[in-house]
């Protein structure tokens, strides 16, 4: 299950980050245009990533907005319950690793709240998704519904697709 769940996450020829910390280094979007255009590169997936303080007495759960649901070449997970469409209702959907589902008690289908962009969120659980990278848990969002609510359009992480025969 390793395996594919690294086949999953992390699918790209090459990824990027640009710092461990999530709000003192950004790509911008001037950067993320550049980037986009270095030769050899055939699509980049960007992502933006950050902390989110579920519980003051828990770790953060980390936030992953990125393409989701056909609004990008890559829109797997690895689910273990629930679907990549959305569950229905107005909120937005999200998908929870196992850590959140266990740690936190959502599942699929749920109505829950983001702490996100100086408010509460709502969301919609649309499934549960296997995760080792992640051990006090992480919540995938849509970077389209991510930019949205919060306006912010700089990322911090990027997965890189080459041309064929282009060496990494």
């Amino acid at each position: 299950s390793f395996e594919r769940w690294l086949g999953d996450v992390l699918p790209a020829d090459l990824h990027a980050r640009v710092a461990a910390t999530h709000d003192t280094a950004y790509w911008d979007e001037a950067d993320q245009a550049a980037i986009a255009r270095l030769p050899g590169v055939s699509h980049v997936e960007w992502r933006r990533l950050a902390g989110l303080r579920m519980d003051a007495l828990r770790e953060p759960v980390e936030l992953i907005a990125r393409p989701v649901r056909g609004d990008g070449p890559v829109t797997r997970l690895p689910l273990v319950a629930g679907a990549l469409e959305a569950p229905g209702g107005p909120e937005p959907p999200v998908w929870v690793s196992e850590p959140v589902a266990d740690l936190y008690g959502w599942r699929v289908g749920e109505r829950r709240e983001l702490p996100l962009a100086a408010g509460r969120w709502p969301v919609r659980v649309a499934g549960i998704w296997r995760d080792y990278g992640h051990p006090s848990g992480a919540i995938v969002l849509s970077l389209a519904d991510y930019r949205a609510r919060t306006g912010d359009l700089a990322v911090n992480q990027a997965a890189f697709w080459l041309e064929p025969g282009v060496e990494a």
